[in-house]
């Protein structure tokens, strides 16, 4: 028996022995095969994918291809060498040596605007935009877009824009009194983006949804401390932000456990609390007012959320193009997303601009100063050449968004207006791409193009604007304002452009007035960052951007 027993224990551990050997085994040649898969994967599409008889830079890594040069390079400056060397349309290798597409020929973007069903958003993109501001419009797909879309346009009509005026100056004159305060002998050095950012994020508030987050006047409330934090994760660049950034599936895991995603995910909560709590208020509200019966022609005044939710609760609105809570919550985010992230780097560059050129600071001065009136009308606002043509310049040197991402929905024929040479040397005017190929286009670059804008492109130039043949000459940019491409184009344009238009010329209008714009003694390069997500000023080594200011005698 004890035989017996010492057999039988030694053949379960021989059992368990190759039972484990087995396991391991088997996980190796899985991870083997899956090893082989993408392998193999890789080769053939290197082989088979049609475009990639374009020219286009060497992969300068491995593993990230030229992506990690592109996000980390300063806005624009690798895309530029690229397109002198190989034309407006080239291939580029991203993340797992994944062959795409980057594009400046004005023509294919604006063949790629006109038809968004053949070239969608990425998938990332949309996992990051809907984790972000929910199920809004900027990150539903169709046909709920295209409802979404008709239903919140009437909120930034001209008409209504016009009378959130007096709260663009309310916020406006707050930031002229706090900076003015900062003064010791007529002259302090000031973070410009801390300042701009509070201001921003104040009038997005209050002309957004009538919810004062008090930035400017205090340490500010529960909502704003949920953005920042919010804000803060999505600005943050690292190998993590990058995989989500390619859409590498599973990415997002990666830093689910960190203490900033941590912090992230808890300030979009509370977010989301925050905002159902308003769309209920005002839902309170109209009710109250009109006692439950509205019609489309009672809808007018207050903020943007406040006129959509009359909208939506008109009588004579079909059931299928009413919003739902969740849909109307989910815009809230988005206002802050788009009128507090994006409007603050671009006036943060336009106060670098003016300390470093004051000739443009005088000229701009003047023109704000022909008017009498301390809070002009939009109207008379837009009357002002040189403020127009200021915005129009910042907006085409410094957007804040300098490419987009689209993914080709089936297999398609891109036009080219200029005709590019292919691997095997001869020049083709048609670029055919396969089925989820990734297109890059560089929206900054285009506004660079010294065809377009002639050999000082580079150069920040107002008067340009002022050239009655300026219009003529840019025309065949595709853009939905100016002939510039800083707000899209397409069914996926900006919505909230006149929104954010109208803020920065109160606030300039405001400032240029009171105050002169002057560089600190030290003099720092201010550099652009975010070659593929948001754009945005920095000096390297420092938190802030520090500007002089001046009390005007």
């Amino acid at each position: 028996m004890t035989m017996m027993k010492l057999s039988l224990s030694q053949l379960t551990n021989v059992i368990h022995n190759v039972s484990w050997s087995c396991i391991w085994l088997y996980n190796l040649s899985v991870i083997c095969m899956g090893l082989v898969v993408i392998i193999a994967s890789i080769v053939w599409r290197e082989w088979t994918i049609a475009h990639y008889n374009l020219q286009g830079p060497p992969s300068t890594h491995w593993f990230y291809g030229n992506l990690q040069a592109l996000l980390n390079a300063p806005t624009g400056t690798l895309q530029a060498r690229w397109i002198s060397e190989y034309g407006p349309v080239f291939a580029f290798t991203s993340i797992f040596r994944r062959p795409e597409i980057m594009i400046t020929d004005p023509h294919t973007i604006g063949y790629i605007y006109n038809h968004p069903e053949r070239f969608d958003r990425a998938i990332s993109a949309k996992k990051i935009l809907r984790y972000l501001t929910g199920h809004s419009v900027i990150a539903v797909d169709e046909p709920d877009h295209r409802r979404m879309r008709k239903a919140i346009l009437p909120s930034f009509a001209p008409a209504h824009i016009k009378e959130l005026m007096p709260i663009f100056f309310q916020k406006t004159y707050e930031l002229k009194d706090r900076l003015l305060d900062r003064l010791s002998d007529d002259r302090a050095e000031v973070d410009a983006t801390k300042y701009i950012s509070e201001t921003t994020v104040d009038i997005v508030g209050l002309g957004g949804f009538s919810y004062d987050f008090e930035a400017l006047s205090s340490e500010g409330n529960e909502l704003l401390q949920a953005w920042t934090k919010l804000r803060d994760g999505i600005m943050t660049r690292n190998w993590v932000s990058m995989l989500q950034f390619a859409g590498v599936p599973g990415a997002n895991w990666f830093g689910y456990f960190t203490k900033r995603q941590k912090g992230a995910r808890a300030a979009r909560d509370a977010m989301f609390s925050v905002g159902e709590r308003l769309v209920q208020e005002k839902k309170r509200l109209v009710l109250a007012e009109t006692r439950g019966e509205i019609k489309k022609v009672d809808v007018q005044g207050m903020d943007l959320l406040t006129v959509l939710v009359r909208a939506n609760m008109a009588s004579d609105v079909r059931s299928e193009q009413h919003l739902s809570d969740d849909e109307l919550i989910s815009q809230i985010p988005l206002f802050l997303l788009a009128g507090n992230a994006t409007t603050t780097m671009a006036l943060t560059w336009s106060l670098v601009v003016l300390a470093k050129n004051a000739q443009i600071q005088d000229e701009l001065r003047a023109d704000c100063m022909s008017l009498a009136n301390e809070q002009p009308s939009l109207d008379q606002l837009n009357s002002l050449p040189y403020l127009e043509a200021f915005i129009r310049e910042l907006l085409r040197v410094y957007p804040s968004t300098p490419a987009q991402v689209r993914v080709v929905t089936k297999d398609e024929v891109l036009p080219l207006s200029t005709p590019v040479r292919s691997r095997e040397g001869r020049m083709m005017d048609v670029v055919h791409v396969k089925k989820g190929t990734g297109l890059t286009l560089a929206l900054f670059n285009v506004h660079m193009s010294t065809e377009l804008f002639g050999p000082d492109a580079a150069e920040f130039r107002p008067e340009r604007w002022l050239d009655p043949g300026m219009n003529e000459k840019v025309k065949k940019i595709p853009g939905m304002w100016a002939n510039l491409l800083t707000f899209g184009g397409g069914d996926r344009s900006c919505i909230g452009f006149r929104f954010a238009i109208a803020e920065m010329k109160a606030v300039l209008f405001t400032l240029i007035r009171h105050m002169a714009f002057e560089e600190t003694e030290e003099k720092p390069e201010v550099v652009r960052v975010g070659g593929l997500g948001i754009s945005r000023p920095v000096i390297p080594g420092r938190d802030d951007i520090p500007i002089v200011i001046r009390r005007l005698a």
